[in-house]
């Protein structure tokens, strides 16, 4: 009779996708065993191929969140050294196209559920709305070197 510690294992295994040769070859147990283990503890491989699939998916959503976090904290960086700069010199178009390029950054780690939340035009587009829009006064929109 084989342990419960070697079932547990072979259970987690499993559940991550192993085959039954290479489970077999790591636990010592035949691979006749492992396939009636499986028919038998089939209920509890399922569990924890969904508890592997959501420990994957929370790992991913950390990560993304902390992905955007970073993003955040640059911008806000950014932001913050812009406001003790007197802009006068930087053209309104490279500042527009600066910030739209950010919200695009934001737009992209927070992917399509996302969406609704940012400008879905493209920073471009977003720009040229922005101009045709006569916030700009004659000439802020020539570039300078």
């Amino acid at each position: 009779m084989k342990s419960n510690e070697i079932k547990n294992e072979f259970i987690a295994r499993r559940g991550l996708g192993e085959s039954y040769k290479t489970i077999s070859m790591k636990l010592s147990v035949s691979e006749k065993t492992l396939k009636q283990w499986g028919g038998k503890f089939a209920d509890k491989i399922r569990q924890a191929q969904d508890d592997g699939l959501r420990v994957a998916i929370d790992l991913h959503n950390l990560a993304k969140s902390g992905r955007l976090q970073k993003v955040a904290m640059e911008l806000d960086r950014i932001d913050a050294e812009l406001d003790k700069r007197d802009l006068s010199s930087v053209p309104a178009s490279k500042l527009v196209m600066m910030k739209f390029s950010g919200i695009e950054l934001i737009g992209k780690i927070i992917g399509p559920e996302g969406k609704a939340d940012v400008d879905s035009r493209s920073p471009w587009d977003a720009m040229m709305a922005f101009m045709s829009a006569e916030r700009l006064p004659d000439g802020d929109d020539k570039e300078s070197d």
